[in-house]
């Protein structure tokens, strides 16, 4: 039997990959909300989303056949990772439907606090007082971006607070197999079940693309690859509570990606709020750093 990898404990390299993650995955999020926008439905991107990443892994995944196995060790583990983030990725293009998106991520990024509270249960990974303040530090940061006080209880922002939920529970999923098995072997699953459970959907779902929803769709199924390969090695490499506070810089990113194609400017709310979660970022940065070579 093929045996799994062991990763190693590298906090600053875990956190590199997770920046990466947060500055292409809102690329991902701007085209589905393009797409949104121009007519298709969330289903349906979905669909699209998964499926044009599992056309493009796929060859890879065929040079790489003889790891296969190894994925049915743990196989309901990725079959509920999957499930987890085919719900979360539904759910999020609903909420662009009818929210900004920055103020959808900014909701969203309620998940770093929940996986901060389950890392002790789930991973046995300990967050400690000062990643708590950073954690909610990034917070803070966030709810100045998108401004609680001014919101509607609407359909858009609970499913916005339902993706939170759900990718909560599949960072925490994505650290466990990230200790074990390959980030190819981990996407692979992930992309290929996500696009059978959205193909179930698509006799009611289907609209024909147009060229230019191709070429949108291309784009978001290969930088979202991308993304998550990056995701997963910083899972791999680095504990889920360290994680935590470098998941707000999406929101960074987001705010840009609002501004360039939905002329969402920022106010100055947005800009002190951008300003917190860069500052819990880089003092968690520091502090590991520290607290690293303390230990040599």
């Amino acid at each position: 039997m093929t045996k799994s990898i062991k990763a190693p404990h590298n906090p600053i390299k875990g956190i590199f990959f997770l920046i990466g993650f947060t500055i292409l995955i809102p690329l991902v999020d701007a085209g589905a909300k393009i797409l949104i926008l121009d007519g298709y439905g969330p289903l349906f991107v979905t669909w699209g989303r998964f499926a044009f990443s599992a056309g493009l892994i796929l060859p890879f995944l065929i040079t790489r056949r003889k790891s296969a196995p190894l994925i049915f060790q743990d196989k309901w583990g990725h079959i509920v990772r999957s499930g987890l983030i085919v719900m979360a990725t539904f759910l999020f293009f609903s909420a662009l439907e009818t929210t900004p998106l920055a103020d959808a991520i900014g909701i969203l990024f309620t998940y770093p606090l929940i996986v901060t509270l389950l890392a002790p249960v789930c991973l046995g990974e300990q967050a400690g007082k000062r990643r708590w303040l950073a954690v909610l530090a990034g917070f803070l940061g966030a709810m100045l971006i998108i401004r609680p006080t001014g919101l509607h209880i609407q359909t858009g922002y609970l499913y916005a607070l339902g993706t939170s939920l759900c990718f909560a529970f599949f960072s925490i999923t994505t650290r466990k197999l990230a200790q074990k098995f390959e980030p190819t072997i981990i996407l692979g699953f992930q992309v290929c079940i996500g696009t059978i459970i959205m193909t179930a959907f698509l006799p009611f779902s289907w609209q024909t693309p147009s060229n230019f929803a191709i070429g949108i769709f291309f784009l978001i199924g290969l930088i979202s690859l991308l993304a998550h390969i990056m995701l997963i090695l910083a899972y791999r490499f680095t504990p889920a509570p360290v994680l935590a506070p470098y998941g707000y810089f999406e929101i960074v990113m987001a705010s840009i990606l609002g501004f360039l194609f939905f002329s969402e400017v920022p106010t100055s709310f947005t800009w002190a709020g951008i300003i917190i979660v860069v500052a819990s970022g880089i003092y968690t940065s520091f502090r590991e750093k520290w607290t690293k070579q303390s230990m040599n």
